[in-house]
Parts: C-alpha cells; structure tokens; sequence
C-alpha cells in the first residue's frame, strides 16, 4: 500500500534511488503504526474540510511552494491558493513531487530561508 501510495508523493528519482524504500522500512519499523481504521478517519476528516473562503484573511507574509512534477496536488493548487492571500509569494520548484522538504532539503530550506530574509528586511524598513 505505502509503495503505491508514495507513486503520488514521490519524485521517480526518490524511488530509483532508495529513497522511498528507507522511508517505508521506517514506517513498518514504527513501533506504533496508524490502524487502517485511523487512517480512513483521518481522510474522512480532510475530505470535507474547505478554508478557502477564509484565504483572503491571512495578514502575514505567506509563501506557497509547490513541486513542479506533484501529481497529488498539483501546482495550478498551489498558485490558486497563493493568488487568494494577499501579497502571497508563490514558488513552483523544477523536478520536484510533493515532498521537496524531504527529496531536496537544501534547496526547499534555503528557499524558506530567503523568503524570510526577504520578509525581514522589508519589515525592517521605515515606513514612507
């Protein structure tokens, strides 16, 4: 099941290189794993959840990535979200699936980092 699920999350990179099994022997390893059950629950749950009327509302400075290859949530989502919040920066990042925090650490940190430089500095100038 955690093979054919992560087909959606994962680049194929992620698979070719080993990625994805180190992270499903990680998860059976789990000492405490999620019962199907839960899971279903935890579906059930997100399914209807819907804040997109509520977007508009965010005041603080934002930054939405999306992965360039994510088939789950693909980036068209993403810049839909980002044009709803106000001043949103949206970043669509080239070879990437759903998970570049995990398949590309560096760049999706350094990403997070400048935005927060950038957000700084504006904060920090004196107001006209």
């Amino acid at each position: 099941m955690l093979e054919a699920f992560f087909t959606w999350i994962y680049t194929p990179h992620a698979h070719e290189c080993g990625m994805v099994n180190a992270i499903i022997e990680e998860a059976l390893a789990f000492p405490h794993p999620q019962s199907p059950e839960a899971f279903i629950r935890q579906l059930e749950a997100w399914i209807p959840h819907d804040t997109f009327d509520r977007l508009p509302e965010i005041s603080v400075p934002t930054l939405v990535v999306a992965g360039n290859q994510d088939i789950l949530t693909p980036p068209r989502y993403g810049r839909i979200v980002a044009d709803q919040i106000p001043g949103a920066e949206f970043v669509a990042l080239e070879g990437e699936a759903h998970q570049p925090f995990q398949e590309s650490p560096k760049a999706f940190n350094q990403l997070v980092a400048d935005f927060w430089s950038h957000t700084d500095q504006a904060s920090s100038r004196p107001s006209a």
